[in-house]
């Protein structure tokens, strides 16, 4: 098979892949405003569904994260810390620049997550 078509049949594949890949986590952003007392700071309030064994890549944010789990369960890793199984109501805080990743459990998980950070901050930075 010459390139161009090696080339045009992975394209074909992956845009069949995307939507089922994209399903895996699902963010919802829900509020995205400043802080009226200090327009500094931003809170970005985001429901995120995950697919049951779906995981987020190592990544940090700018500011305080907290997650509140509203259903399913999900295992929390952070740089330098135990891993953190986290189940149906139970809630999170990570800690600005803290390196961490997650995987959901058997029946998936949804949160709400709220981020505080300075404005125009990226909401995530991935990290190898």
């Amino acid at each position: 098979m010459n390139k161009n078509l090696t080339g045009l049949f992975f394209a074909i594949l992956l845009s069949m892949a995307a939507p089922w890949l994209a399903a895996e986590v699902t963010p919802e952003q829900l509020l995205k405003t400043t802080l009226e007392r200090d327009p500094e700071v931003e809170v970005i309030v985001t429901r995120v569904t995950m697919s049951p064994q779906s995981g987020l890549s190592k990544h940090l944010h700018p500011g305080d994260e907290f997650a509140y789990i509203l259903g399913g369960s999900v295992t929390l890793r952070q740089e330098d810390k135990d891993d953190q199984q986290v189940s149906e109501g139970e809630l999170v805080h990570i800690a600005p620049q803290q390196v961490h990743s997650a995987t959901a459990g058997a029946e998936g998980v949804r949160l709400l997550v709220f981020r505080v950070h300075p404005s125009g901050q990226p909401v995530r930075v991935l990290v190898e």
